[in-house]
């Protein structure tokens, strides 16, 4: 399937880097073209201030190396335990949200909005992550974040921010120094959190993550020059990322292994078309190429 062009992705001259910070993210294509809109000039909010980031970040697991590895390390059952309960209850929740969903589609139809589908296709991944015994294992990846102890180590403890001021009593600068390290400890989890949420939407769930400014798309897609065949003549950039897919018998995420010799003849065809159509058309005549 090829996706259709949305002009607006690349309608950057009111959305520029003169105007904007750094406009380039505008979001992601569904797997039907839609656009899921996260370009604070464009729409709704970037990922730290979404709603369904928000969504995510109640349920993603991301430990910290002093209460996962060491308790790990230490065969500490009682807290492995307690990770198989938590897994539990959150298979259950899952478990009713996507039956819901079932009765709902069947009843009414499936919703339209691709905001409604996004959340669908979320709870899909989480019920899967949790029917491993801990998230990490149905993860299929390590995502445990540092510690309070070696974040100060590794990023804080040479900051002149961090330096006592002559003018500051020990208490003046403990209270500055406390506050601007939980400040800065919160946004290394927060941006932690955001990175592993772009990796999920691309590769577990197979959503495309789009660029404006840098015409860029990265996808976990294994037809990339079918789908994005539009995309291509106006000049993006693809990024291809391996896949995960949910292996039902290990439960667990495993990442797909795609033999690169056995590319689709049709996809070495609709390269060799593209760069032909790209070199002798211009542009704003390529329009009348798309598929």
């Amino acid at each position: 399937m090829t996706l259709p062009f949305k002009d607006v992705i690349v309608n950057d001259s009111e959305y520029s880097k003169d105007n904007f910070g750094n406009p380039r993210f505008i979001g992601y294509l569904t797997k039907n073209g839609e656009i899921l809109d996260y370009s604070y000039p464009l729409g709704i909010g970037g990922h730290d201030n979404n709603k369904l980031t928000s969504y995510f970040e109640c349920f993603f697991r991301m430990p910290s190396h002093n209460t996962w590895v060491q308790e790990f390390e230490n065969k500490n059952n009682i807290n492995i335990e307690e990770e198989k309960w938590y897994a539990q209850n959150r298979i259950e929740y899952f478990k009713a949200r996507l039956e819901y969903t079932t009765y709902f589609n069947q009843k009414y139809g499936p919703k339209k909005d691709p905001y409604i589908k996004f959340t669908n296709d979320l709870d899909r991944f989480f019920y899967n992550c949790y029917q491993a015994d801990t998230f990490m294992d149905g993860f299929g990846q390590n995502c445990i974040a540092l510690n309070k102890t070696e974040f100060y180590q590794k990023y804080c403890s040479t900051k002149n921010i961090y330096t006592k001021k002559s003018e500051e009593t020990e208490e003046q600068y403990h209270e500055r120094h406390n506050r601007l390290f939980e400040y800065d400890y919160y946004w290394h989890k927060k941006n932690l959190i955001l990175d592993w949420y772009k990796t999920v939407i691309v590769q577990y769930m197979q959503y495309h993550l789009v660029e404006r400014c840098q015409k860029g798309i990265t996808t976990s897609n294994l037809k990339p020059y079918e789908t994005f065949y539009n995309y291509l003549l106006n000049d993006f950039t693809i990024h291809q990322i391996p896949i995960m897919i949910y292996d039902s018998t290990l439960k667990k995420y495993i990442p797909y292994e795609q033999n690169q010799f056995l590319v689709p003849d049709s996809e070495l065809r609709l390269k060799e078309e593209i760069q032909a159509i790209k070199k002798l058309v211009p542009l704003k005549e390529r329009s009348k190429y798309y598929r």
